[in-house]
Formats: structure tokens, sequence, C-alpha cells
């Protein structure tokens, strides 16, 4: 049995999306009889502890809690003391591995590196979007200071390099540049594949769900949709419902009142659970990024994207969503430049639907991309 330490400078929130990614994440490297503890960020610059036992989440305790319960200028002292805490429990228990999301560098995390090879555990790090200094400025409210972050990252990154043993990369630029310690992962998903027994075809039904910046492009699919008066050549009504909080949806509805399109176009805020699996019922297609240039990328590696293959729907994107052909017919792929098509859209939903074949595809393909089958082979490439 391995035991690993995941470490994540983020706060835990179960409603999170990027917070349930990294548990799923703690979860599928203690898959198969191990053990991983999962330090992150709680409230009040706390650090937690989560300990997942064979794919199970079992013991959630405080490490560390500040005692002025304030967090540091641009996040500096909560990531030192996160470390801090990571150092203590490498001092306790013997690890086989210690596999990091990428962070804040500091001397604090060269110091756990060393301490780590010394001790010769071994070290995966993990970039979730490579490259990423266009995305970052893309959707930075505060362009000096994340130019600052993204210097002193520069600065760091060759100290960090020498000491891990594997980097694993979700790539969204098929141009970007090969290092030798890297090993290619996509997102994932954890559970079951769920197809629809009631499918909606005698409409469009589109859905987003997440997290919205402007780099999804949600307004092409809204301005689009005015073009042709919000349906189709054979008179199918074209919706488009939307799932998610942030900035971004203010600008989105505003545009939606604008064009006098809001009877097709629907905002539902953050919805869990049942909730969210209602709207997916309704749905027949997923919107990916949609511009994809803005953050200099031509892979769409979205998370939200996996969600809507594991609910057996297809997806239109302005790039390749991982490496799924187009000729399977599962993604859409538009150009950023031309008019969304959606006599076409509706083509390839008909097809899409009414091939056994393709149905069949996404469920292999959905295999792949489970958290415990992407987690395990970093874990054999670190062990071996």
């Amino acid at each position: 049995m391995y035991k690993i330490m995941m470490l994540a400078a983020m706060h835990y929130d179960k409603a999170d999306g990027i917070s349930k990614k990294i548990c799923m994440q703690a979860s599928g490297l203690s898959a198969g009889g191990d053990s991983c503890c999962l330090i992150c960020l709680g409230e009040s610059n706390s650090v937690l502890e989560l300990i997942y036992d064979n794919g199970a989440l079992v013991c959630e305790k405080v490490l560390l809690q500040s005692a002025d319960g304030k967090s540091g200028i641009g996040g500096i002292n909560e990531v030192c003391s996160l470390l801090k805490a990571a150092r203590e429990q490498i001092k306790k228990s013997k690890f086989s591995i210690i596999y990091i999301r990428h962070m804040l560098p500091n001397r604090e995390l060269l110091s756990l590196l060393y301490q780590a090879k010394k001790e010769n555990i071994r070290i995966g790090y993990e970039i979730p979007t490579y490259p990423y200094y266009r995305e970052q400025l893309s959707i930075s409210k505060n362009k000096l200071k994340t130019f600052i972050k993204l210097a002193l990252e520069t600065v760091y990154w060759p100290f960090i390099y020498r000491k891990i043993n594997l980097l694993a990369v979700i790539r969204c630029n098929s141009k970007s540049k090969t290092y030798k310690k890297m090993y290619d992962i996509t997102n994932g998903y954890f559970g079951d594949v769920s197809i629809s027994d009631s499918l909606h075809l005698n409409s469009i039904e589109l859905i987003g769900v997440g997290t919205i910046y402007p780099y999804h492009g949600y307004e092409k699919i809204i301005c689009d949709m005015k073009k042709c008066n919000c349906i189709t050549s054979e008179g199918k009504i074209i919706n488009f419902h939307i799932v998610g909080q942030s900035d971004e949806i203010s600008r989105i509805k505003d545009l939606t009142l604008e064009l006098g399109i809001e009877n097709n176009v629907f905002f539902y805020g953050s919805l869990f659970g049942d909730s969210l699996e209602n709207i997916y019922k309704k749905c027949n297609m997923g919107v990916g990024t949609m511009a994809l240039s803005m953050r200099n990328a031509d892979i769409d590696t979205a998370i939200k994207n996996i969600e809507y293959l594991s609910h057996g729907l297809p997806v239109i994107s302005s790039g390749h969503v991982f490496d799924i052909a187009p000729s399977l017919g599962i993604v859409y792929e538009q150009n950023e430049n031309e008019t969304v098509n959606f006599d076409n859209i509706n083509k390839f939903i008909m097809n899409f639907y009414s091939c056994d074949y393709t149905l069949r595809k996404i469920e292999e393909i959905n295999k792949r991309f489970q958290w415990p089958t992407i987690m395990n082979n970093i874990k054999r490439r670190l062990i071996l």
C-alpha cells in the first residue's frame, strides 16, 4: 500500500467546481487500496487535511489554525502555512509520493521539495492548464499584480523543475513546447455515464455549465441565435440554458436583453444535485469553450466538456476536445470566425442520437476520463 500526499493551495468548498475536482483527484490517487492525504486551505486561514482510503473520504481535520485568522497578501502567507503544515506531516509519516498542484512558488516550496528528495519521496507536480500565461492575463482584473506573479514563477521554475520527477500537464495548445519530464493528462470525472431516457429532439436545447469567463465565448452563441431568430429552417426552436455564477454572467444577461431573446436564454445561477440533473435532462448538446483564441489555445480542456460527455451529450467547441477525433461525431468543431449554422447543428445532434455506435463510443471515452484511471496512471509512472 502506498501513502500519498497531495498539496493544493485551494480553499476547500464542497460546492466549488475546482475544489470538487481536486478532491476527486485525491480520491483517485487513493484508489486501489492506497491512502492519500489532501492538504488544502480552510476557513480563516486554516490548513485542512482530508484523508482518503481506497477512494473514500474517511477523515477531515484541521492541521493548523491561524491565531488572527487573517489571510496573507495575495495568498502568500496562506500558501506558506500550507507548506509548513505539509513539512510537519512528512516528518511524522513515511510517504511514497507527493503530488503538488501548481501554486504560487516561494522558498517554503523549495524547502519542501528538498526535504522530500532527501526522504526519497517521488514528486509529481501538476500544471492544470499549459501553457497558462495568456489565460491568466486574459481573466485577470489586476494585470500588474498578475504580471508580477508570473515573473516570480519564471524565476522559481528552474529550481522546482530540477526537484520533481514528473510534470503532469493538461495541454491547451498543441504547439506548446514539450519537456522531458512532462506527462499529458486530461481533466476527469468521477461517476457513471448518465444518459437521459427522455431525449428532447423537437428543439435544440444547449447547456453551458460552470464558472464562465470571457474566453468561453457564450456571447457568440447568443448573437448567432439572434441572427436566425432562435429557430432553424425546419422550425426547431433554439434555447440556451446557462448554469453557473460569475462576473461574466451580468454582461451576458445584458446582451440577451439587448438582443430581445430573453425567452430563449435561461439563467439558473449555481445548481447542484437533482436540480442540475433536471436541467441536463432537458438538453441535447453541451457548449464548451467558444473563444479559445483568447487564451492562445486550440485544445478545449474545460472540465465542463467531461461533464457533458458523462451525461451522454455531444459538445460544440471552437477547438479539439482533448484528443477526441471529429470523425467520431461527438464533438462539433466550430470556427470562431464563422457564424454558427444551427441547421448543421441540428443535423449533428440528430445523427449523434440516432447512432448506437456513437453512444457506445462515448461510454468508452468516459472510462478513459475517469479520475481513478487518470490518477492511477500518474501513480504508476511515479512509482516505476
